[in-house]
């Protein structure tokens, strides 16, 4: 239902999108995909994406000690709740087969009384209180649950409460500079070019500590801390050895960039520019002024900042 729903919503969008797209331009419209916003953010630099929660600051991926050390934590606190993980299981198991069966009993009593005749209201009334009530503890199991699947996720990312935190602050300071651009431009009207994308999941499966892939983890944060400064003398040599060192160093950033940029499935949910765009054509893009004042409101490094709005120019 929810499915047929995004669908049905996304058909309507688009086909008033067709229709009014003359005057929208004429009234000032413009595009941007939050999407890509979100995801180049400096301060998403520690984010999981596959998890869903950022890094602790003080974790050091690379730093093999310490992951040492935080894997048998983190396998102490799953020995710890692996009973009460699988009494969970056992409750959850249960409250599914009672709302089924309810729900059968609720149907089979239900359609008798319409076939004599009676009045249900009252009844129907009682049965949907008695379906909440097994909703909302099959909720609660659920939650009590991915609490327990994800303690030992604590030792390396921060809470989903704090995470969430952390993903407002941000939006708010995307929707702001959003702001100012369409102030400085007559009011105009931004319009997300990837809100036609899915809906990411809302609860991410946890992912085993001992099987994350420490190559992939934090590289934006790696990207955000590149190096381009060169040894002294790095100009001197044969004919073309300084623009082979700049172009060296120039490829070295913009594969990290791909890297950090094709992370599917775990960035799928988060890029989406690659489903269409709402217009077909016309329109402007600000994803790249919008990034460039989000890196400006940060301690960006300037050679940093330019390759990557060089880039996701380059993305659009």
């Amino acid at each position: 239902m929810e499915k047929c729903f995004m669908k049905l919503k996304s058909i309507i969008l688009l086909t008033a999108l067709v229709l009014i797209t003359d005057i929208a331009f004429a009234a000032g419209m413009a595009t941007v995909d939050y999407s890509l916003l979100m995801a180049f953010h400096p301060k998403m630099s520690r984010f999981d994406f596959t998890v869903g929660r950022f890094y602790l600051p003080g974790l050091n991926l690379s730093n093999e000690k310490q992951m040492t050390d935080i894997r048998k934590k983190i396998r102490q606190k799953n020995s710890e709740s692996a009973p009460k993980i699988a009494q969970l299981d056992r409750d959850r198991m249960r409250n599914l087969k009672e709302i089924a069966n309810f729900d059968e009993s609720a149907r089979t009593t239900l359609n008798a009384m319409l076939r004599d005749g009676k009045d249900i209201s009252a009844i129907e009334r009682s049965y949907s209180q008695k379906k909440i009530q097994l909703q909302v503890k099959q909720t609660d199991l659920d939650e009590q649950l991915l609490a327990l699947q994800e303690a030992g996720l604590d030792f390396i990312y921060y809470s989903r409460e704090k995470t969430k935190g952390m993903i407002v602050e941000i939006m708010t300071e995307i929707d702001r500079i959003l702001e100012q651009i369409s102030r400085e431009r007559g009011n105009l009207a931004i319009i997300d070019r990837s809100y036609l994308s899915p809906p990411a999941s809302v609860r991410p499966p946890p992912v085993p500590a001992e099987g994350m892939d420490m190559l992939s983890a934090d590289l934006y944060g790696q990207l955000l801390k590149s190096d381009f400064a060169m040894n002294p003398g790095w100009k001197e040599g044969p004919p073309g050895h300084a623009e082979r060192v700049m172009e060296g160093t120039e490829t070295a950033f913009k594969k990290e960039f791909e890297k950090y940029l094709s992370q599917a499935p775990t960035l799928g949910r988060f890029i989406s520019n690659f489903r269409g765009r709402l217009f077909l054509a016309g329109g402007e893009d600000l994803t790249p002024l919008a990034l460039s004042r989000i890196l400006d409101s940060n301690p960006i490094a300037p050679e940093i900042k330019q390759r990557l709005i060089h880039l996701i120019s380059q993305v659009q």
